[in-house]
Order: C-alpha cells, then sequence, then structure tokens
C-alpha cells in the first residue's frame, strides 16, 4: 500500500523539479486527479531501507498524462507502476493541459 504514496512523491517532485510544483497548476484553477493507478511488486521493502524511486512521463496527451514510477532498494526492483492523471478545472470539467506544463514536465523527466 506504501507503494502509492512513494509513486505520489516521485510525481510531486518530478512535477517540481521541471519548476511547476502542484501548487502553481491549481492556482490556474486545474487539477491533476488520478483517473487510473496500477502496481507490480516485486519483492519487499523493510524497515529503514534506503528507497531510490525513479519517476518519468510515459506518456503525454492533449488532457491525461501517465507517469512511470520505479521503485529500487539498491540495485533490486522492488516494484513498478504508474498512474494516468486527467487535467480538470474547479467544476471537474476535463480541460488540456497547458502547454507550458507539458513541456516542463517533458523536459522534466529526461
Amino acid at each position: 500500500a506504501n507503494s502509492y504514496r512513494w509513486f505520489e512523491a516521485g510525481r510531486s517532485e518530478l512535477m517540481r523539479a521541471g519548476g511547476v510544483p502542484y501548487a502553481e497548476i491549481v492556482k490556474e484553477g486545474l487539477f491533476m486527479p488520478v483517473v487510473e493507478s496500477w502496481c507490480k511488486y516485486h519483492y519487499p521493502a523493510r524497515y529503514d531501507d534506503h528507497l531510490l524511486i525513479t519517476s518519468w512521463v510515459h506518456e503525454l496527451k492533449a488532457a491525461t498524462i501517465v507517469i512511470a514510477h520505479q521503485v529500487h532498494v539498491g540495485e533490486r526492483l522492488i516494484c513498478e507502476g504508474g498512474a494516468r492523471l486527467a487535467c480538470v478545472d474547479e467544476r471537474g470539467r476535463v480541460r488540456r493541459i497547458h502547454s507550458t506544463i507539458s513541456a516542463i514536465v517533458r523536459a522534466a523527466s529526461q
């Protein structure tokens, strides 16, 4: 269950690394809720393990973005997965992802 928290942290850091913290998106009246998520578990993480979370843009469309994630302990891949996020306004209506946001997020994942 913690994997989804790790994935969320990875998404947040990816956005921040690109110069678009989620708070900035919200200031523009846009939200990016998770509409689909998945995880494949390979090995358990243990208490006090040092985790490396890698996140990148896997797919970018007009109103959705898929962020993929891998979580490693040392060289061992312990889980991988992703999330599809939709861009919506404050009323929940689907909106196009602003071109500046998509360009920055894509650049941050390279």
